[in-house]
């Protein structure tokens, strides 16, 4: 969506190397084959830099999804094509690599608001980290990490992920979960999110290990819900 039509952020699906340094370049992606085989360029490092650059001028927020191995069965993928339900969990964690990435924008001073999303749950801890690195006071929580996503997207997914983020980071920063506007359905995920959200906090207080401060837990709960959201992407609401 251009920006003058009131884009706010933009999604990058990532799909690491293991010889590239920080991610490949392009949104396009071949085969199973011609995928296996392809590697990291310079050109690729170059590219990704000057989008994160591009969005910090715009004050876009930089979304990058990783963690997500594509179109696995090769009988499907020829008879059906790509995104028809045949992907899985990759355990490849670019940890230094993202850490690389994002130091070589804030190096310059041009990291803009950054959200990071894995697929696989292993990394909830490695992302958490990585957070604590470059945060800045541009935004509240200006690096993010993204609500569990795509196989992770259940009740078992999200808790983890929202228990990392507060061992880690700061919960009440979250800014909740996400929506694929793709599905009109997909939007009952709010709702599901948000009574998971409130059973964990609320099990917190019950044992003791969150103060029972009703206004406080209210401002945390509707921070996560919707204001964080409004307040981090900038909507005139």
């Amino acid at each position: 969506q251009p920006h003058h039509a009131g884009c706010d952020g933009s999604r990058r699906g990532a799909e690491p190397r293991a010889h590239s340094d920080v991610f490949p370049a392009g949104g396009k992606r071949g085969g199973p084959a011609q995928r296996d085989g392809g590697r990291g360029t310079a050109g690729g490092i170059k590219n990704d830099r000057s989008i994160g650059k591009e969005y910090q001028k715009k004050n876009w927020v930089m979304q990058i999804h990783y963690g997500c191995k594509r179109d696995n069965n090769a009988l499907m993928y020829a008879k059906l094509g790509p995104d028809t339900g045949f992907d899985c969990i990759n355990n490849y964690a670019p940890s230094a690599q993202t850490a690389d990435f994002l130091n070589s924008l804030i190096a310059t001073d041009e990291l803009p608001k950054t959200i990071l999303y894995s697929l696989n749950p292993c990394d909830n801890e490695a992302i958490g980290t990585i957070l604590g690195c470059f945060q800045g006071t541009e935004a509240a929580g200006k690096i993010q990490q993204g609500s569990a996503w795509w196989f992770n997207d259940h009740k078992t997914g999200m808790i983890a992920q929202m228990t990392s983020l507060a061992n880690l980071g700061l919960l009440a920063n979250f800014v909740g979960m996400l929506t694929d506007s793709r599905s009109f359905l997909s939007y009952t995920r709010h709702e599901y999110f948000r009574r998971i959200l409130c059973e964990l906090i609320g099990g917190w207080v019950e044992n003791g290990e969150y103060p029972a401060d009703y206004k406080t837990l209210k401002e945390i709960v509707c921070g996560i819900s919707y204001n964080n959201a409004v307040d981090y992407f900038g909507f005139d609401l």
